[in-house]
């Protein structure tokens, strides 16, 4: 029998989850994969910043000079915000964009000789090295080309399984074909992305690094880096009943109660980004007091459901899924979902920037 909380009788505004970017915990991320590599650090704000906020963030790291993203258009929407910075478009040019790149001033990233013959500025090359995505094969062609600006290459396995014979293998084939394309084409500055330059070998010479999950606090080599958490991601609390021991809830009865327990519900679910599959744990906080509250029952479109029988009443107003305790890192593993995966299905949230 279903029992609701005397204290959510009366009447309260329903508001949407809400997730918070810590600006100056972006900030000292960037200062720390500089420190970390010693070299030219570029963010990578694709996708709209993974679905932060892409102006927001490049504000927070102009001191980078330089940021990459991936389409033309996300670079005009940079440039109306930002004059001289250098923006790097990842998938190139092609016949319909070439006037915005000329309008905007953007940079290519060129994947093949046809992309070449539409531009006559500078531009990056990125080489192919074994990820067989984007990237160009016949590089010797680019040999003496000044407008080479940059040569940068992808590593298909560099976040993998490090002691996977298989994942070596791979990683030193695309290094030495990435030596290879250096010593063709002299260019002045290698690129390569963050948790590639953590692994590569002594002998190549890197002057650039792309990073952008390093940023927001996720940790691919979590025992070399230290990286502060940049989300807050919270949730009102519609509603509070309490159920008997033998009552289930949520679709499929898939969890019973064992013992009369106090159930919170949160509106917040997969429809905004939560991976059904978690399970796992949400928090209440009051009173400096952190409240922990295991999730029950299958996560809905817009509702989570957690046991929060030893909550204190005060502090059932919002439940926190995200926090300086419980980061994005700790979501990844408790879903089993990419962590960059899970933050771009953030996009269209509420976001508040502080």
């Amino acid at each position: 029998m279903l029992q609701f909380a005397p204290f959510f009788k009366r009447d309260f505004v329903m508001t949407r989850p809400c997730l918070t970017v810590d600006l100056n915990a972006v900030r000292q991320n960037f200062e720390t994969v500089c420190r970390l590599t010693r070299a030219r650090v570029c963010p990578v704000v694709k996708s709209n910043a993974y679905g932060l906020g892409a102006v927001e963030i490049t504000r927070a790291l102009q001191d980078a000079g330089a940021v990459y993203v991936s389409t033309a258009q996300e670079g005009a929407e940079l440039r109306g915000a930002f004059s001289d910075l250098q923006i790097n478009v990842l998938n190139g040019i092609d016949g319909d964009s070439a006037a915005l790149f000329a309008e905007k001033r953007l940079t290519p990233v060129i994947s093949s000789v046809e992309q070449a013959k539409l531009w006559d500025g500078g531009f990056v090359l990125n080489v192919e090295t074994g990820f067989n995505r984007l990237g160009v094969r016949d590089y010797a062609a680019f040999k003496g080309d000044n407008r080479v600006s940059s040569v940068m290459t992808h590593l298909s396995c560099a976040a993998e399984d490090l002691a996977s014979p298989a994942v070596q293998a791979q990683n030193a084939k695309q290094f030495a074909a990435f030596e290879n394309a250096l010593s063709v084409l002299n260019p002045e500055t290698a690129s390569l992305g963050l948790d590639a330059f953590l692994i590569k070998p002594e002998t190549l010479k890197v002057d650039e690094v792309r990073t952008g999950a390093a940023l927001f606090g996720i940790n691919v080599f979590p025992d070399e880096t230290d990286l502060k958490p940049v989300l807050t991601l919270t949730a009102p609390v519609v509603q509070v009943e309490t159920v008997d021991a033998g009552d289930s809830v949520g679709y499929g009865a898939t969890w019973t109660a064992k013992r009369k327990t106090k159930i919170a519900v949160a509106a917040i679910g997969y429809a905004n980004g939560i991976p059904r599959t978690t399970g796992g744990t949400v928090f209440f906080k009051a009173e400096n007091e952190r409240f922990a509250a295991p999730v029950v029952g299958r996560i809905s479109m817009g509702l989570l459901t957690c046991a929060a029988t030893g909550v204190r009443d005060s502090a059932l107003a919002k439940a926190y899924l995200l926090d300086d305790l419980y980061t994005i890192n700790d979501l990844s593993r408790d879903s089993g979902r990419l962590d960059t995966e899970i933050m771009c299905s953030f996009s269209g949230m509420t976001v508040e920037f502080k």
